[in-house]
């Protein structure tokens, strides 16, 4: 891991000011023998800088450059202390923040490396460094697609960096495998032929995890002509050899991060001095908000980013109590600015810009939150209530659902619900339901009286449900204007790959319309790709057209009725639409034919559970649900906590 030895410096022009002459001298030759990896020749010489003036404008930036030689050294505890009296001497310095953070970071403590590298990435807007250390941090940890969300930023930072670009490749080879994480590294060499991280990654990906041993030595070969760590190098060659003797023998060695940058140091002029000031009156007390808001300050700048988000949150809504909307904006602003790995930031700068009708904003805000985290409860609502708004109610049902099964206790989400089903939706018997379930989980709620009589009133009322039908098969998109099929005679299975490659890079992009276009293209080359129709139904269900998407599911079981995951989202739709029955048809069928496809257990564990006198059922699906779940899967812990409380 490298260092930013960027050491900022304040360099005195005119006798008697800072370090002196003497101490300028000092100073240059630091950062001279930094430069040169002489490590205890630039100690000696920031130690001469700091006798001769330690209290001086440029004495900041010696003890960094302490810090730097110390940690690289492997002095931690002096390095340490040398970043903490340069950010004493001057706080506004991002560099000894920064150095602090990936200290800890390489001490094997990420818990207090963290808030000091997301301090430093908000202190050097313009520097990715900070945002490339926040996401080898995260990858390490686990957390793939918060990596991919801070080097994305980071690459804003640096467009076309292929040292960044290597990083998301890592990050990609974590969420979507080999295939997702090559285009990463490639671009990175479009951008330098000879970035050794990204040769040797591609070699890696190729040669062990996809089986293409010739593309695998093209770049094999490339990385052992650059100049890289020689032991590297030669367990490549060693297996270069291999390869042309034996191509199946797998590698054993692993994709490698870039290193973040290490700017080279320059040294700066010392500001012109500021005239003095008259004093100023003491300033009027501060409100509540303005209070909690300086707090949040207070607590960024000690490097705990939690705690500020948590107290600018609060200020915002201290202010919404004053009716100060200046201030919760300013709140707002702060908490999204320092918590930009935060869900909950994202999540309450979506409902305040919902409130305004900036649409856009909350629709990024919140898919922003659960790029985060996909079990956040608040950003599900959110995207609901935008859906409700635009008339997209299928949407809307899908979304208030997966909000009630991250948290069940969400009082509002189960309220619009039971609205949506009555008011909008005109369908009686599932708003009774809801209105039933509200009551009976929240009987405290101001609300939960108009619930009981509202579905007293539907339960009298109600008509019997006319019959569903099959959807019909899905209308072709207006701007392509093709017909729904148009099989090709005769096929070409090699052009309906390509086809559905082209089709799967749109749907990435969330270009639904092309995608669409594509998977019905591939269908058509190949009547018997299933995957093209099932891939095409998955883009119907993304963008909430979902008549289109029920139909195309259907179509691919009549042609493949063991596709487990065809069914399993057939299965939610129905129960999205309130057809509990033909969706525990669908479960039933998957969980006596594939057994072990654990979600088809969970989502009927779910249905029994909302249904009068399903408890039982219910019990024995989560059941079986835990048997066969992943141990980190994330529905595992709101089950077992379901179970013990009905126990």
């Amino acid at each position: 891991m490298r260092w930013c030895s960027s050491i900022l410096l304040s360099i005195a022009l005119a006798a008697g000011a800072g370090c002196g002459p003497a101490g300028e001298r000092e100073l240059r030759a630091g950062l001279r023998e930094l430069r040169r990896g002489r490590e205890v020749g630039a100690l000696t010489r920031f130690e001469r800088a700091l006798a001769r003036r330690p209290a001086g404008p440029s004495a900041a930036a010696a003890w960094n450059g302490i810090g730097v030689a110390a940690a690289r050294l492997g002095q931690a505890e002096r390095a340490a202390e040398a970043f903490l009296e340069s950010q004493r001497l001057d706080p506004d310095a991002p560099g000894p923040v920064l150095n602090l953070g990936v200290l800890l970071l390489r001490e094997g403590d990420p818990v207090a490396a963290a808030p000091l590298l997301a301090r430093a990435a908000m202190m050097a807007p313009e520097d990715p460094a900070a945002l490339e250390h926040l996401g080898v941090l995260h990858l390490s940890g686990g957390r793939p697609e918060v990596a991919r969300a801070l080097w994305r930023r980071a690459l804003d930072r640096e467009p076309g960096s292929p040292r960044i670009l290597t990083a998301l490749g890592l990050a990609e080879l974590r969420i979507g495998g080999p295939e997702a994480a090559l285009p990463r590294f490639r671009a990175a060499l479009e951008q330098d032929s000879g970035y050794a991280p990204a040769l040797y990654n591609l070699f890696v990906l190729l040669d062990r995890e996809l089986g293409h041993p010739a593309e695998a030595q093209a770049y094999g070969e490339r990385f052992t002509a650059t100049r890289v760590s020689a032991g590297r190098a030669a367990a490549v060659r060693a297996r270069l050899r291999e390869l042309a003797e034996d191509p199946t023998v797998p590698p054993d060695t692993p994709p490698t991060t870039p290193d973040p940058p290490e700017p080279e140091p320059e040294p700066e002029p010392e500001p012109e001095p500021e005239p003095p000031v008259a004093p100023e009156p003491d300033p009027p007390p501060m409100s509540e908000p303005e209070r909690l808001i300086a707090e949040a300050r207070s607590y960024y700048a000690a490097g705990d980013a939690v705690a500020a988000v948590d107290k600018a949150l609060r200020a915002a809504e201290a202010a919404v109590r004053a009716g100060d909307s200046a201030v919760r904006e300013s709140a707002l602003r702060f908490a999204l600015e320092h918590g930009f790995d935060q869900p909950r930031a994202h999540e309450a700068w979506g409902f305040y810009a919902l409130e305004r009708d900036r649409t856009e904003a909350a629709r990024e805000a919140f898919e922003q939150a659960l790029e985060l985290d996909a079990s956040r409860a608040p950003a599900h609502y959110g995207l609901a209530r935008l859906a409700i708004r635009g008339g997209e109610h299928d949407v809307a049902l899908v979304r208030l659902r997966r909000a009630i099964e991250a948290d069940g206790a969400f009082a509002d989400a189960r309220w619009d619900l039971a609205r949506l089903y009555h008011a909008t939706l005109r369908r009686p018997a599932e708003a009774a339901r809801a209105y039933r379930e509200f009551a009976r989980r929240f009987p405290a709620d101001p609300r939960a009286p108009r619930a009981l009589a509202v579905a007293r009133e539907l339960a009298e009322s109600a008509p019997e449900p006319p019959p569903r039908e099959r959807p019909r098969p899905p209308a072709p998109p207006e701007d392509l204007r093709r017909p729904a099929w148009r099989p090709a005679s005769p096929a070409d299975p090699e052009a309906s790959r390509r086809a559905f490659a082209l089709g799967a890079q749109h749907q990435e992009r969330r270009d639904y319309e092309r995608a669409v276009y594509f998977y019905q293209r591939a269908f058509e080359l190949d009547p018997s790709a299933v995957r093209a129709l099932y891939n095409l139904a998955t883009a119907h269900h993304e963008r909430g057209r979902l008549d289109e998407a029920m139909a195309v599911y259907y179509e691919a079981l009549d042609r493949a009725p063991g596709h487990a995951a065809a069914r399993y989202n057939l299965a939610v739709l129905h129960h999205a639409r309130g057809d509990s029955d033909r969706a525990l048809a669908h479960l039933a069928f998957l969980t006596r034919t594939s057994p072990e496809y654990a979600p088809a257990w969970h989502l009927a564990g779910t249905i029994h559970s909302g249904r009068p006198g399903g408890q039982a059922e219910a019990r024995e699906a989560f059941m079986r649900f835990l048997e066969r779940a992943a141990p980190d899967d994330p529905a595992a812990r709101s089950v077992r906590r379901w179970l013990d409380q009905e126990s």
